[in-house]
């Protein structure tokens, strides 16, 4: 059985990349990629601030309130309650195609880096 995180708040990160005025292109360690699959899949994943030796992770504000913002709502019945509390926020994306269009240059740099066509 797995542990559910709890939520850390009601208000995202400001470089939270579900925040609509969140930097284009930034997904602290992560990919745009990875991001767009976790919330694709209502996979509980833990805020980019809280991740580290000694910390306590705390479920990502941001991507939870996406999930609201587009009536989605996750299988799991413990992860479901805690998305459930971050609310809705229409300073969050609403749709997984709205953050992609967002962060779309940025990825294409990314992509391109990735298959060794741009250098850093």
């Amino acid at each position: 059985m797995t542990q559910t995180m709890k939520l850390g708040g009601k208000t995202p990160c400001n470089e939270c990349p579900w925040r609509r005025s969140s930097p284009a292109g930034y997904f602290a360690e992560h990919s745009w990629e990875e991001y767009a699959q976790l919330a694709r899949f209502q996979i509980p994943t833990a805020c980019h601030k809280t991740v580290g030796e000694g910390r306590e992770p705390t479920l990502c504000v941001g991507m939870a309130q996406m999930l609201n913002n587009s009536c989605s709502t996750p299988r799991d019945p413990a992860h479901a309650v805690e998305v459930a509390a971050a609310g809705k926020n229409p300073e969050v994306f609403r749709w997984l195609h709205e953050a992609a269009e967002h962060h779309a240059e940025a990825n294409a740099k990314w992509l391109a880096r990735l298959q060794g066509e741009v250098k850093p």
